[in-house]
């Protein structure tokens, strides 16, 4: 799941364009 780097996303999330950047990114990370 995506619940153990939420912590560090939000840490650096900031940084991102927007949330479905992230959304794309934790789709990938599924596989």
């Amino acid at each position: 799941m995506i619940t153990f780097n939420i912590s560090q996303w939000r840490a650096w999330a900031p940084g991102l364009q927007t949330a479905a950047q992230w959304r794309q990114w934790s789709l990938g990370q599924r596989s």
